[in-house]
């Protein structure tokens, strides 16, 4: 099918963002991905008015839904390119939007800079000094392996209504990676710093919307893991 394609895009190092529309010829069975990539492969990559463009920027790896490096917004929702199809976006109108993550800061086109996350996650304090009985954790496990999976492709925070740069609040990302490190942390002294510093950036800011758990590539039972922090917290 013919499908129309618009993309929202930002050169590197400008400020202004502008739109560019393309024809593409596209299968029931092509990701989002494929699309780009196909577009990109053109000799000359020409919008609908005839105007010949720069390649797309955007970012993926494995092409298989483990690094969440592709996630960008699709016809209005976060999501990964690699596991967005035309079959499931256009069954009602052949066209398709493409826009970078609105909450971190644009790269160029649709590669966003989500460094943010990770310096987050530093400054809690969010990592493990020491696990003295790891069969303490055997009937924790399935629960502690889940919430590893999580590809920190920034889709939670994108919907999440509590989420916004500079602000204490730092979102699912946060909130179920405390989970599961308090869920597994035998340091007394260390749990109380983890606590002070979820209070600050977790608890206090989630409203439950839930929409995190809704748009999450992976599937994670996020309201679960939410649950259980707010278990930790009270137990203190």
């Amino acid at each position: 099918m013919n499908v129309r394609l618009e993309i929202k895009r930002q050169r590197y190092g400008e400020q202004e963002s502008y739109a560019e529309v393309f024809n593409v010829d596209a299968s029931q069975d092509d990701s989002v991905l494929n699309i780009l990539e196909r577009l990109n492969s053109s000799e000359n990559l020409e919008t609908v008015d005839g105007k010949i463009t720069e390649p797309i920027s955007f970012e993926m790896s494995c092409r298989q839904s483990q690094c969440g490096g592709c996630a960008m917004v699709i016809n209005g929702m976060p999501a990964l390119a690699c596991e967005s199809f035309v079959k499931e976006l256009c069954r009602k109108k052949a066209e398709l939007t493409l826009a970078p993550l609105t909450k971190f800061p644009v790269i160029c086109d649709l590669k966003v800079d989500r460094s943010e996350m990770h310096r987050q996650i530093r400054e809690m304090g969010m990592w493990l000094d020491e696990i003295k009985d790891a069969d303490a954790f055997q009937k924790k496990h399935e629960t502690i392996y889940e919430s590893g999976s999580c590809l920190m492709c920034g889709c939670c925070l994108e919907v999440c209504p509590n989420y916004y740069p500079g602000r204490k609040f730092y979102g699912a990302v946060a909130m179920h990676t405390d989970n599961r490190l308090l869920t597994m942390e035998n340091n007394r002294e260390k749990r109380k710093e983890q606590l002070k510093a979820i209070r600050k950036h977790g608890t206090g800011g989630c409203s439950k919307s839930l929409g995190c758990q809704k748009v999450c590539p992976q599937g994670l039972p996020l309201s679960a893991h939410i649950s259980n922090l707010y278990g930790i917290w009270m137990q203190k």
